[in-house]
């Protein structure tokens, strides 16, 4: 993925979708509700960045294939990696300093930052600890870092979040 920022627009609703979501439909887990309307809304738009991220969604070839088809129909944000990576290690350094260590449920900290550079604050995630994490830090390390994400794991959740 190049890095390349797509114009932003205010009737867009951008989100960022978790490499651990399955694209399969498949798939027991298969997002279904997300998909269709991923498929029919040109309004949804995706957000990815950082190192850790596209190497995450390089792994997987079926994100793959849908991330390069969303590109081409611009439903893809892609946001510098170095500002994401730059992000994720002062984010980093930040839980260190004032939490000691890294909890264990804080391994997704790179969408902490892709969230902190790009604004979005909607994850499509089946990862519980996602939510964890952001509980167990943010108001240690302060809310400038850890930017209050949701973290959408159901059809419901998906619903009352959509503009």
């Amino acid at each position: 993925f190049e890095p390349w920022i797509t114009p932003s627009d205010e009737n867009q609703w951008v989100l960022t979708l978790d490499a651990c979501v399955d694209t399969d439909p498949n798939h027991q887990n298969y997002p279904g509700y997300f998909f269709r309307d991923l498929s029919k809304n040109s309004r949804i738009v995706l957000v990815i960045g950082g190192t850790k991220a596209i190497k995450e969604a390089r792994t997987k070839t079926k994100l793959t294939e849908l991330l390069n088809n969303l590109k081409d129909k611009n439903q893809v944000r892609i946001i510098e990696t170095e500002k994401v990576d730059e992000c994720e290690q002062r984010l980093e350094r930040r839980i260190i300093e004032v939490v000691g260590d890294i909890p264990k449920e804080c391994d997704d900290l790179h969408i902490f930052a892709l969230a902190n550079v790009s604004n979005c604050l909607l994850v499509i995630s089946r990862d519980n600890r996602m939510a964890v994490c952001r509980n167990n830090i943010r108001n240690k390390i302060g809310h400038q870092n850890c930017p209050n994400i949701s973290v959408i794991q159901n059809e419901t959740a998906y619903n009352s979040t959509k503009r």
